[in-house]
This record gives C-alpha cells, sequence and structure tokens, in this order.
C-alpha cells in the first residue's frame, strides 16, 4: 500500500533537519578563506524558515510544478581525501498524482591546488562539481510517455544548480563574479549516466546524499533520533549496513 505523501514529508523534514543540525553544530575540522569567501555568496539555509515553507506545502494545491525552497545548506566539510570539499545543497519538491518527489542539488566546492598563477588571476582557486540526488521520474504529463526514463531514485552529475541553467554559481546574482567564469565552463550529458540509488522512498533520496559525502558510521549517528516508518529504517540498512 503506497503510504501518504505527507508521511514522507514528515520524514523529509526530520532527515533535514538532522542534517542541518549536525551542520551548525559539529566541529569543522577544514576550513579555507577562498571557500568561505565564496559560499558567502549564496543565499543561507534557515531550518526555521524551511520548515515554514514546508507547512505552505503542505496545505497548497498542487499542480505538479516544482518548488525550490529557500537558500542553500552549507553543509559540514568533507575532511577525508583531497582536497576538502564544502558541499552546498539546494531542496526541490513537488507532489505529482499524489505521490512526493524530491530532487537535492549537491555542489562540492574545492580549491584547486593545481592552477596555474595566471588561472588563479584569471578564475580563482575555487572549482565545483555538481550532483542531483532524484526521486524516480514520473511520466510526462500528457501521458505521451507511459515508461519514465529514470523510473528509479538516481544520482547524476549536473552542471548547472537548476536545468538549462547557466553554472554553479549562484543563480540569484544577476552578474556572477569573475571567478565564477570557470564555474560556467564545463558541459556534459546531464541525464546519463544516472546511477540507481538503493531506495525507494524521498526521504531514502536524502539519506543516499549524507551518506555519499559521511560515510555510514556518520551518516547513521545523525539518524539515530529520527522516527522513520519501518520501510525506511529497512532502506537505511540496505544502505549503509547492518548496524545502521
Amino acid at each position: 500500500m503506497t503510504r501518504e505523501w505527507k508521511d514522507q514529508l514528515d520524514e523529509v523534514e526530520a532527515v533535514i533537519t538532522a542534517w542541518s543540525d549536525a551542520s551548525r553544530m559539529r566541529v569543522r575540522t577544514v576550513t579555507s578563506d577562498d571557500a568561505s569567501d565564496y559560499l558567502g555568496y549564496f543565499q543561507s539555509f534557515s531550518i526555521t524558515n524551511f520548515k515554514s515553507e514546508l507547512k505552505g506545502f503542505r496545505s497548497k494545491r498542487h499542480d505538479d510544478k516544482w518548488v525550490p525552497f529557500s537558500g542553500y545548506l552549507t553543509a559540514k566539510p568533507v575532511d577525508v581525501g583531497s582536497p576538502a570539499m564544502f558541499p552546498l545543497v539546494k531542496f526541490v519538491m513537488r507532489v505529482k498524482a499524489d505521490e512526493l518527489e524530491l530532487a537535492i542539488r549537491l555542489v562540492t566546492f574545492f580549491v584547486n591546488e593545481t592552477e596555474t598563477e595566471i588561472d588563479q588571476n584569471l578564475y580563482g582557486s575555487i572549482d565545483a562539481h555538481g550532483w542531483r540526488f532524484e526521486t524516480a521520474d514520473s511520466a510526462s504529463p500528457d501521458d505521451t510517455v507511459t515508461t519514465a526514463f529514470h523510473n528509479y531514485p538516481h544520482v547524476q552529475r549536473i552542471m548547472a544548480w537548476e536545468k538549462n541553467g547557466l553554472g554553479l554559481y549562484p543563480p540569484e546574482m544577476a552578474n556572477p563574479p569573475a571567478k565564477s567564469q570557470r564555474l560556467q565552463s564545463a558541459k556534459w550529458n546531464e541525464s546519463r549516466p544516472a546511477f540507481p540509488l538503493p531506495c525507494a522512498s524521498p526521504a531514502g533520496v536524502v539519506i543516499a546524499a549524507i551518506a555519499s559525502l559521511y560515510g555510514a558510521e556518520e551518516t547513521t549517528k545523525m539518524l539515530e533520533t529520527i522516527s522513520l516508518d519501518r520501510s525506511v529504517r529497512l532502506e537505511v540498512k540496505q544502505m549503509l549496513g547492518a548496524n545502521a
């Protein structure tokens, strides 16, 4: 039996809240003045505003359109391996045919230490890679496509914060800083490959995004105090192992 989308939304809210709390409260073991300066161009994420927007999302009449939530979550930096990564996260959702659909745009900024002095003067030392974690694609609105292309939860590379966008710089900026030019230059197919995720629920997609950055142990700790449906807990065990 399909679960109500509002119940799924409650779980998404709980997981994102835990991610936000962990990003604010945990000691940051790595810093970068260049990264901090650049990330400062993005609108900050407020869990209070997010919860307020979720109330409106729950009560609105849905028309299949994607709803972006305000701000970019400055997630805890990743200090395992090199270079260190500074993630920013954007959440987008919609309700279609009484199903909750979710897209997480996750961009990891890093300091490119291999650049020449000329490169740094032109572009700055910040580079970025972007990913989109999504629930299963649904059929087209006019039902001419009966089987969606990515009819499974998946993750794929992106070259912009928005589909058909211009780059990974702050999209709200009409005139992005000159040092953003490098973040507009990458071009690749955003549709393929699309790697399947071992989950079925929207909350599972959020958990997969967290685990991709921090691994099983730290992700499990974030979820310790959260109430999740048994089916989602089984997804967590499948993704993170028997101890999750």
